[in-house]
Parts: structure tokens; sequence; C-alpha cells
């Protein structure tokens, strides 16, 4: 009478980029205890027919990864590409039995894709100040087997270029830059020196270590810095020259007046004359002087 041996199939499900095995002794079984399997015949079989101990696992006639089966353990390993997700072609496994009689069965593995996310952010600060945003917080792994590659944090311009630097615009105008460290990750925003208000976000892109790419965005918002003035007055007798100086104020202790530019009167001079009551005069460090007509009062 025979002694047929039989086959069961086996399926795995793994994460994305991560090896799944199989072993294939609970896959074979022995027709009768006179004829055990061999573990030496246990072999993957190629689409042209031939056993073999490795070959490319396929899915819609693209190479998707790749099956090996270790000669001493019998152990199959599916070695995904780190960018496949979903179930490849099923992989044909045979053995023997100690009388040659052969059978064969399948081994199906899946994988299931990691996914990682990402957070916008903000930042707020004065008139003429860099802002700076850490990129690790912004984007978290899908799992820990794929951690986020801090190397690959860029910039993306408004070509889809991935880049470390960039204008930031408003309106189509440049108003300042974005640049991203490449070893810290860090975004810097310099602003212009004049603008206030809120930029176009920057887009920020990044990939785990499977390749899987991910994307948000960056906005930071200028508050203004306004200096004030306290007006100075003065009295005297007619006809005798006056000085005051009026006193300017910073809007921010971050932001102080700038003394090295020379202080003018609105319209850029430093002359200003009055007809029929004097001429004032604005020095650098803004004391004015005025120098009345003879015949002026008031």
């Amino acid at each position: 009478t025979p002694v047929v041996p039989t086959a069961e199939p086996k399926e795995t499900t793994g994460k994305q980029g991560q090896p799944q095995t199989q072993e294939t002794e609970s896959m074979f079984k022995q027709g009768d205890e006179v004829a055990p399997i061999d573990k030496t015949t246990v072999k993957l079989v190629d689409p042209s027919g031939n056993e073999v101990t490795t070959m490319p696992a396929m899915k819609d006639g693209k190479e998707v990864g790749t099956y090996t089966i270790d000669p001493t353990t019998g152990v199959i390993t599916f070695t995904p590409n780190k960018d496949f997700v979903g179930t490849p072609d099923a992989a044909k496994v045979t053995a023997k039995d100690t009388n040659g009689t052969k059978v064969e069965t399948t081994y199906t593995p899946t994988v299931t894709p990691v996914t990682p996310t990402a957070e916008p952010k903000e930042t707020t600060d004065i008139q003429g100040k860099p802002q700076t945003q850490d990129t690790e917080s912004m984007f978290k792994q899908g799992d820990e087997v794929a951690p986020i590659d801090k190397t690959t944090v860029k910039l993306v311009d408004p070509s889809g270029n991935e880049v470390t630097t960039m204008p930031a615009t408003k309106d189509g105008k440049e108003v300042g830059t974005y640049t991203i460290d490449p070893t810290t990750g860090v975004i810097t925003f310099t602003p212009n020196k004049d603008f206030v208000g809120t930029p176009d976000a920057a887009k920020v892109t990044a990939k785990d270590t499977n390749g899987t790419k991910v994307e948000t965005t960056y906005t930071p918002t200028v508050t203004p810095v306004t200096p004030t003035a306290e007006p100075k007055e003065t009295t005297d007798i007619q006809g005798k020259e006056q000085n005051g100086k009026p006193e300017f104020k910073p809007g921010n202790p971050d932001v102080p007046m700038d003394d090295e530019v020379p202080a003018t009167f609105e319209n850029g001079s430093t002359t200003k004359t009055i007809p029929g009551e004097g001429t004032y005069t604005v020095a650098p460090d803004g004391t004015v002087t005025f120098t009345p007509e003879k015949t002026f009062t008031g």
C-alpha cells in the first residue's frame, strides 16, 4: 500500500521592512512512520520548476523581496524590500519522504504598512529676531522598527525640490529666509528687519528608515516692535538759540535704538526752516537746535 506524505500551506504577517520566517517542519507530515520526511530535501520551487534555496519574491511581475531557505534548519525567510507592503506571490515549497515521494505546498507572507505621521508647528517672536523650531517633535515614527531618519529632514521649495535653505515669501515678495541645519534638524526663520506678520508656511519633509515619506509645515509669525518718543520743550528769550533732545525709547529691550544711525527730520534732512519763525537743525545724536528769527516770539 502506498505511503503518501501530506503538506499544509502556511502564512505569516509582519511589519514593513522586517524579515519574516516560517519553519517547514509543521508544513510537511509523513504518510507513515516508516517513511519520515527527509529534512534535507526541503526546497523552494522557482517559477521554472527548479528546486532552489533562494529566489526573488514577486508581485505583479515586479521583484518585491527575496525568499531563502536554510538547508540546515529548513527555515524559510522572506526579506521584503523596504518600500513593499502587501502580499507577494506565494512561495512554492517541496519536500520528499525517505521513500522519495514528493509533496508540495505554499508559504505566503503579508507585509503591513508602517506609516509615520507629522504635526505642523508654529512659532511667534518679535520683529527682526530669528525664530527656530526643532523638527524632532514634528515627526513621529509609525513603529519602533522604522524610526525617522534625521538625515532626511528637508525643506521643500515651491517647485517640490528638497533643500536646506530657501526664501520665505509673503504675497510673492521675499520677506526672509528659511534654513535647516542638516546635523541637528533645527529650522531657522530669519525675517527681514522690516517684516511683520506671517509668511507663507515652510513645507518640511522626512522619511523613516523604510523610506516612507511624510510632510508637514512650519509657520512663524513676526510681531511688530514699535519704538516710542517723548517730546521735548524749551523756553528762552527772543533772539536766543535754544537746544532740546527728544527722548526715544525702544519698543522692546531686545531691539535697542540704533545709535549708529544719525538722527534726521522725517524727510531725511538735518535742517528745517519755517519762514517767519526760524531754523531747526538736528545733530547726529538727536539734539535739536532752534535758531529763531530776531523778530520772532511765540
